[in-house]
């Protein structure tokens, strides 16, 4: 006789039978209470998984946190660089080019457009794709205008260079020292003229030092004409200075 038992009430006899278990029943009970302990199971794992987060996934929200700020502090980073790039647009239009009399640098040099499609489509559906697309737009812009900066300080830079060169080259020095200068025979302008005799306009002017004193350049120069006459200028000799400059040391 099996061990494990049943009651089951017969209504025509209206008695309570005892009915031994068969081997279905021994199979119903345990899938039934195997059922119940894997829903059981699967439901506090289910809820201890909503209620409290694994290591990896706090690892994981420690790491979005991380990157959200740093994304913030790019984003400060990149609007300071845009301040001090256009204060260094500024400078360079408002003074050093105004220094040299040169025009400002072209402004669609400075802020070439970009055509095309959008280059930042890809980042979008994420959290934070507004933010992630402003910043690398915003440093696409840095680079454009650090580029056109930079060729506008070359520019400058070739202009300072010539600039020099031309102070050194503008005749803007006496000829001879002070202490070896009589007199200044004649100056610029309309004076008598000493041959004619007559009211003429003196391009040069006249100094009067004894035989042999050195004569100077005015100005960084090539020589490029040596004459000796016994009329006219008599010895002279004819520096270009380049920069539409040339002088003329005549009467030596």
């Amino acid at each position: 006789m099996s061990r494990f038992k049943k009651s089951k009430f017969n209504h025509e006899t209206l008695q309570i039978e005892v009915i031994p278990y068969s081997a279905w029943d021994y199979v119903w009970w345990s899938l039934r209470n195997a059922g119940w302990i894997a829903l059981v199971g699967t439901s506090s794992v289910l809820l201890f998984d909503y209620a409290f987060d694994s290591p990896k996934d706090r690892a994981m929200a420690r790491e979005i946190a991380f990157l959200e700020k740093q994304l913030s502090t790019l984003e400060s980073d990149v609007d300071e660089m845009m301040y001090v790039l256009g204060d260094l647009e500024v400078r360079d239009d408002a003074i050093y080019r105004t220094v040299f009399g040169v025009d400002p640098y072209p402004e669609y040099r400075r802020n070439p457009g970009i055509g095309g499609s959008d280059r930042t489509s890809f980042l979008r559906g994420y959290d934070h794709s507004d933010l992630v697309r402003d910043l690398t737009t915003s440093v696409s812009e840095v680079q454009r205008r650090l580029v056109a900066q930079s060729r506008s300080f070359d520019e400058v830079m070739e202009l300072a260079s010539s600039h020099e060169e031309r102070l050194h080259s503008i005749p803007a020095i006496q000829p001879v020292r002070n202490d070896d200068l009589k007199r200044m025979a004649s100056g610029w302008g309309y004076r008598f003229h000493p041959i004619y005799k007559v009211r003429k306009f003196h391009y040069g002017m006249d100094f009067s030092a004894p035989s042999g004193t050195e004569i100077f350049a005015t100005g960084d120069g090539e020589v490029i004409k040596v004459r000796r006459s016994y009329t006219g200028y008599g010895r002279h000799i004819v520096i270009k200075h380049g920069f539409g400059y040339e002088t003329l040391y005549a009467h030596m």
